[in-house]
């Protein structure tokens, strides 16, 4: 490469080759998350199936047949006759009941994650305990509000994100 000095190619190398890394780390994050989400929902399923037919509502070897079926399968069980609607139905209520239940549990445990998080840049003095607060009001406002209005820098949400990423790891 005329021109370029080594030095100049070889910290182009390492940070094109750092690239790369941080690019494959992400990727390899995002798919054990959706690894992780896909496993919770067959638990799910399978355990709502199990409460169905601890009912009565299925026996099991249609609640087997629905697992064999996958999501787009229930309609060709209805069609041949393993399971009729009323028992669709009563499935899908029951997973409406669970996912209901589900979203309330991981909104208190992300709720508690950032309280403590929180609380660990107000101990050691990167935010003030009236930042804090604000992020907790802010709720679904937008931490850019925050700087806008002069509450909180960008220093404090990269603290805050780093904590974040910290806690959840």
């Amino acid at each position: 490469l005329p021109g370029r000095t080594d030095n100049s190619i070889k910290n182009r190398w390492n940070s094109e080759r750092r690239k790369v890394e941080r690019a494959e780390q992400r990727e390899t994050k995002r798919d054990a998350r959706l690894a992780m989400k896909q496993a919770e929902r067959e638990a799910a399923r399978a355990s709502i199936l199990a409460g169905l037919v601890s009912e009565g509502t299925l026996t099991q070897s249609q609640a087997d047949a629905i697992v064999a079926a996958g999501k787009r399968g229930l309609r060709d069980l209805v069609r041949d006759g393993t399971v009729d609607r009323d028992d669709v139905q009563a499935l899908r209520a029951a997973m409406q009941d669970f996912r209901a239940e589900n979203r309330g549990a991981k909104k208190a445990e992300r709720e508690a994650a950032r309280d403590a998080v929180l609380a660990g840049l107000v101990s050691d003095g990167t935010l003030t305990q009236s930042q804090a607060d604000a992020i907790v009001a802010a709720g679904k406002r937008r931490l850019r509000d925050l700087v806008r209005d002069g509450t909180i820098d960008r220093d404090d949400i990269q603290a805050l994100r780093a904590a974040l990423q910290d806690f959840t790891e």
